[in-house]
């Protein structure tokens, strides 16, 4: 099942591997919307539209919808 979510925040910090200390690969910003690929702990693997993936925070995004 994939999930359509969006970020909370003002901007986050999108990481290449699900840790603070990894790299930031990319930013996004309050309203993105984002496709959960898979969960690790407190972290999610999102993609975005234009292909880009990365890790972010679980508290950073909210969910809304389930497919």
């Amino acid at each position: 099942m994939i999930s359509k979510i969006y970020n909370l925040r003002e901007e986050s910090s999108i990481k290449s591997e699900p840790n603070v200390s990894s790299q930031q690969v990319f930013v996004i910003h309050a309203g993105t919307k984002v496709s959960v690929l898979d969960q690790l702990d407190e972290w999610n693997k999102i993609k975005l539209a234009d292909g880009k993936t990365g890790w972010i925070q679980k508290n950073e995004l909210k969910l809304l919808k389930d497919f």
